[in-house]
């Protein structure tokens, strides 16, 4: 009989996963970030939100193979094990970025239509006007962090130039973060506490 060496096994198998992970984690850059959910046991999950309406989730699966050949086993080396184990990462957090694009163009319901303009600062101030915001024990605000293409990274760090450096664009912020916060304080207020 063959030794098995399952203790190994089980470090070499948790070695590859958190490689896994890591690469995974790395191709969904921001949304690795967002609040997770992990469902035990059911088929469904039903979100609560804001406003009270509930909506159900649509539990979707979404996976990703790769295998090692018996003839591979042989002269697979480290770097080669590496290889596969990232190029399944990256194709996995795509398909979750795929996903989760899918999901947002879907049931976003506070956009601001550009009507074919370009961004500008009333555009990004109506977005927060819309959008929730938390705040933390001290009072300062949880910006949520903005996705955008790439190419327009530098026009979305001039406008928020402008809104600092112009006093009525300032002001217009400033004012829209009191509305949020009073919003906030509402919100907290009419909390359910379980316990």
């Amino acid at each position: 009989m063959l030794p098995d060496f399952p203790e190994l096994k089980q470090t070499f198998a948790q070695k590859i996963l958190r490689k896994f992970e890591a690469k995974r984690a790395e191709t969904i850059h921001v949304f690795d970030k967002a609040r997770k959910i992990c469902l035990h046991e059911g088929k469904r999950l039903v979100i609560t939100h804001e406003d009270g309406r509930e909506s159900e989730v649509e539990i979707k699966h979404i996976g990703v193979e790769y295998s090692i050949t018996d003839a591979e086993c042989e002269s697979l080396t480290p770097e080669q094990l590496s290889a596969k184990v990232e190029g399944a990462a990256v194709e996995m957090g795509r398909k979750q970025l795929q996903l989760a694009y899918e999901e947002l163009n879907r049931s976003v319901q506070n956009e601001v239509n550009l009507q074919g303009q370009p961004l500008n600062p009333d555009h990004l101030l109506r977005c927060f006007e819309k959008i929730w915001i938390d705040f933390d024990a001290e009072g300062r605000p949880k910006l949520p962090t903005i996705i955008i293409h790439p190419d327009q990274s530098d026009t979305y760090k001039r406008i928020g130039e402008e809104i600092d450096s112009t006093p009525e664009l300032r002001k217009r912020f400033a004012q829209i973060i009191a509305s949020k916060k009073e919003e906030w304080r509402a919100r907290e207020s009419n909390r359910k506490l379980v316990g």
